[in-house]
């Protein structure tokens, strides 16, 4: 989850010499506000360019004309902190900043008054990045901070700008309880309901159904006449309720109906009540993309669709005022997104395009703005495609919802109790926007960096520490089920923890409490409360480990956020496993807490063990490369390839893996050696630098991949084992003696202790896992009866590797 850097933001981050840059952006001002100069990469044609300059060269910066080094550090904030509360759905405070600005000949206040398209200052949407200063922005920042501009402070000589992230627009009143009366009486059988009014009153949307509640009795609304007051075509004794005749003036509240998953739930609530469009732009072109032809493609001056204004993948698009009629429609899908560094384009589904110039506006909607009421958050104030991205990995383990809303309902708390806690989900703030993190075991599509002693610069005061009142539950207790027309959850679910009471044996009852009025009884939500619970559990039944205020190299935390997941530990540490009582060694941590001083360089991190399974690793697919021609027995030439994006350099892959081995093969490993990866060329993005030298310069086509998982020391493959998947160790059977002895065709890389399996080859015959332990030759003795006498052709399948470390499992 950490910040991807380019590649030159990633080498200037290596320097000991860094003066950090600030950069505000406000929404409607043409001004760039930062600490110094900003300066941007130079393009041709540039107005501001001196073609004459002897220091020109393609690839440079040059001052951005709208740049103003007008940011003043006294006054602006100079510390962000990021806290989560895990166990409790979201984060502990939400946080502001503050940009102070000096208005030079009052070019700030000018700058920021009032106008027709964006409005008052107060409420804009602004951003604030983090970069070096003499980079290329945007290309080489990070944004640090999002949000609207919740106050404006016009000072002498100065304006002090204060933003808002975004978690502070969750905290609204939604779907407001609206209480009326009838206005005449009516029969049993009435679908014609007069009320006193029926201002406030919601229509029924997408996943959202609207009632009133008239004593015992739920009416559905169909039709609403505002200029009658009447409730027109109602369907009476809605939801099984039985309907009855009621008195004129009787007391009626709206009563709600929502049923979603969790993921889709969640983004609704808060992207639903902004404007119908979130973007409104002219097309750059159609089909002709930079003089390639792309099918279905729609091409904008705009650098970045995903992070600049949160374009998504199904959202959907209305063209309109194209010159040729097949490029005017109305609600086609986004399938495609793609950045290309100073401009980007969408492709859409449905019928041909044709090829044509600029003119034609094309506006998109949210696919999630579909509720009559909700928080009105813009898509660029949400991190969309983080909630898709856990939507998408763990689909089974997500609920569906059945929520009965017969009150005013808070967003922020409604969102982090009722729909993120009881499905694991947590909201954290993740690159300036609402994001959402997940108790899954730990691992991640992105980099997670190695924290030990060589970045950790207060290494002789850290502890692990572990607590029974905090980060400690034996239980976990879930309530749910709400009754139709009372408050009462009529259902629950414990699961206690065995392990936990024999061994901390003197506290019997520390549960884990989750209620949840949108759960409903039945066979997959007890699956997934069991999956849930059983994760739960694991990260807390023995207090989990926690490491305070682990004090970093600027350089090596700046991109690490609250939420992410980093490699901690090593024997070098002088720290001691509380589990094992020997040296630490690297193992996945969670970020619960961090605190940045941007300008002192400082940073430090709270840690929470992730606890999953001390028995297993967790990881994904490595990053591999192909070689292209003009390789050197030490340098290796790489094409674009396995999903890098257009604008990415291949080495973006690589870069954090450096002093790691690789291998370079051919398809049917006639060739293969392993090197060392030593470093990315400065000049050239996508070389790797590599030593030892090869036998032989590689040709074109070659593949580049992690070293086997024992052709290198724990040290310095240690990120690489805890980040990617590497196979397990196996041996044949070759006989069986009983149930728990048999012999192996080769035991080297089993060892005492370490966890294994014994199975067929189309697994009729499957033992659950044991322990080795004896080993005499091949020889293997198991701890447990594995349920049948082992034949030759088994498979031992040995779950951990020779260096005693865990082997992987599937999530």
């Amino acid at each position: 989850m950490a910040f991807q850097l380019t590649t030159e933001a990633f080498l200037a981050s290596r320097e000991t010499q860094l003066e950090p840059l600030i950069v505000l952006e406000i929404d409607g001002v043409d001004l760039l506000f930062g600490t110094n100069p900003i300066t941007s990469a130079i393009k041709y044609g540039d107005a501001n360019v001196n073609y004459g300059d002897p220091g020109l060269f393609y690839g440079g910066t040059v001052t951005d004309p709208n740049s103003r080094d007008y940011i003043s550090l006294k006054g602006t904030t100079q510390e962000i902190t990021q806290q989560i509360l895990q166990e409790q759905g979201g984060t502990s405070s939400i946080s502001t900043f503050n940009v102070s600005l000096v208005d030079k000949d009052g070019e700030v206040s000018r700058a920021i008054v009032p106008d027709t398209e964006f409005g008052d200052i107060l409420s804009r949407n602004c951003r604030v990045f983090l970069s070096f200063q003499g980079l290329r922005f945007p290309e080489d920042a990070i944004q640090i901070f999002q949000g609207i501009v919740s106050e404006a402070r016009y000072g002498q000589g100065n304006v002090i700008i204060k933003v808002s992230h975004p978690e502070d627009l969750k905290r609204q009143d939604i779907f407001t309880k609206i209480d009326t009366q009838l206005d005449a009486a009516i029969t049993d059988v009435e679908t014609n309901i007069p009320l006193v009014s029926v201002n406030g009153i919601l229509q029924s949307s997408d996943t959202f159904t609207s009632y009133i509640r008239i004593e015992d009795e739920l009416i559905q609304v169909v039709d609403i006449n505002t200029g009658t007051n009447t409730l027109e075509n109602a369907i009476r004794g809605a939801l099984g309720t039985t309907p009855v005749a009621h008195a004129d003036e009787t007391d009626l509240q709206t009563f709600y109906l929502v049923v979603d998953n969790s993921i889709d739930l969640g983004l609704k609530l808060m992207l639903s009540g902004g404007p119908q469009f979130y973007f409104e732009e002219t097309a750059q072109s159609f089909v002709n993309i930079n003089n390639t032809t792309i099918n279905n493609s729609i091409q904008f001056d705009v650098p970045n669709l995903i992070d600049d204004f949160g374009v998504a993948i199904g959202d959907f698009v209305t063209s309109t005022g194209a010159a040729n009629a097949e490029n005017n429609f109305s609600d086609r899908v986004i399938t495609g997104i793609v950045s290309l560094g100073t401009s980007s384009y969408i492709i859409v589904d449905g019928d041909p395009l044709v090829e044509e110039a600029e003119g034609a506006m094309i506006s998109i909607r949210s696919r999630y703005n579909t509720l009559p009421d909700g928080l009105g958050m813009l898509p660029r104030n949400v991190d969309i495609e983080r909630h898709l991205e856990f939507q998408d990995t763990f689909t089974a383990n997500f609920p569906n919802y059945l929520f009965y809303l017969k009150d005013t309902i808070e967003g922020k708390d409604f969102i982090d109790k009722e729909i993120y806690a009881p499905a694991g989900l947590y909201s954290l703030p993740r690159k300036g926007r609402a994001s959402v993190g997940f108790t899954n075991p730990p691992l991640s599509t992105e980099n997670i960096p190695l924290i030990d002693e060589k970045n950790i610069t207060n290494l002789g005061s850290l502890s692990i520490e572990r607590t029974t009142s905090k980060d400690f539950y034996n239980a976990i207790v879930y309530r749910f089920n709400e009754q139709l027309l009372e408050d009462n959850l009529l259902a629950g679910e414990i699961l206690l923890s065995a392990d936990s009471t024999n061994r901390i044996k003197n506290i019997k009852n520390r549960p884990l409490k989750l209620d949840s009025r949108g759960l409903r009884r039945n066979a997959n939500t007890l699956n997934i409360i069991g999956r849930l619970s059983d994760r739960l559990i694991d990260r807390y039944k023995f207090a989990a480990q926690k490491v305070r205020n682990v004090e970093l190299l600027y350089k090596d935390g700046y991109t690490i956020e609250a939420g992410d997941i980093v490699s901690f530990g090593s024997e070098n540490m002088n720290l001691r496993d509380p589990d094992t009582g020997e040296p630490i060694v690297t193992k996945l941590y969670e970020v619960i807490n961090k605190k940045t001083n941007i300008i002192r360089g400082r940073i430090r991190l709270d840690l929470l063990d992730t606890a999953f399974d001390i028995n297993a690793k967790f990881g994904v697919i490595s990053p591999s490369s192909i070689t292209r021609a003009g390789s050197s027995t030490n340098r290796i030439f790489l094409e674009k390839s396995f999903g890098t994006e257009p604008t990415e350099a291949e080495s973006s892959k690589w870069i954090q893996y450096i002093d790691t081995n690789i291998t370079i093969h051919n398809s049917d490993y006639t060739f293969s050696e392993t090197t060392t990866l030593v470093g990315i060329d400065p000049v050239l993005p996508d070389v790797l630098n590599i030593n030892p030298a090869l036998s032989i310069a590689p040709g074109a086509g070659l593949f580049v991949e992690f070293a086997n998982y024992d052709d290198s020391s724990l040290d310095s493959q240690a990120i690489v084992k805890n980040n990617f998947c590497f196979i397990n160790p196996y041996t044949q059977v070759t006989s069986g003696a009983s149930t728990t002895e048999f012999d192996v065709a080769d035991a080297s890389e089993a060892y005492i202790g370490v966890t294994v399996k014994v199975h067929n080859d189309d697994f009729t015959d499957e033992s659950p896992e044991t322990t080795i332990i004896n080993i005499l030759g091949n020889t293997i003795t198991v701890a447990d009866d594995l349920g049948f006498t082992p034949t030759n052709g088994d498979t031992l399948e040995i779950i951990g590797f020779t260096d005693t470390n865990p082997g992987y499992r599937i999530v």
